[in-house]
């Protein structure tokens, strides 16, 4: 419950929905099952392991950015990426690269992310401030 009222209305459980589902694609977990009620959700989730030896090019990474990211944010993303690139600083490139890689295969970040992202755009829309 939110200030003494249930959480989840029909459109606020589509937006978690929403929400879900691109975080899942950009996290690398699979959403196995999920209930969301009135007041709380359940998600059964399987966590695969990072492929070991993977090399993850620029443009899947923002491909992946893409599912989870505004337009202005991704552009961002790649404009630094070519700029470390261009100037030869392909060590900064991964170690960009590597923060967002970092966030993925991991079932705490992906709940994390969901439940900050969804009280974000709660709290925008009903013009409030805290957690949930």
């Amino acid at each position: 419950m939110v200030e003494r009222r249930l959480a989840f209305g029909p459109e606020e459980k589509e937006q978690f929905v929403r929400l879900m589902r691109a975080y899942e694609g950009f996290c690398q977990v699979r959403v196995l099952s999920y209930c969301v009620m009135s007041n709380h959700f359940h998600i059964m989730v399987e966590v695969r392991k990072r492929p070991e030896g993977a090399v993850y090019s620029d443009s899947w990474l923002l491909k992946q950015a893409a599912l989870i990211y505004s337009k202005p944010a991704v552009r961002m993303l790649k404009d630094t990426l070519e700029t470390f690139r261009s100037q030869g600083h392909d060590a900064a490139a991964e170690e960009l690269k590597e923060r967002y890689l970092g966030r993925m295969w991991d079932v705490s970040q992906f709940m994390k992310e969901l439940k900050q992202r969804f009280s974000l755009w709660f709290n925008k829309r009903e013009n409030r401030k805290g957690t949930l």
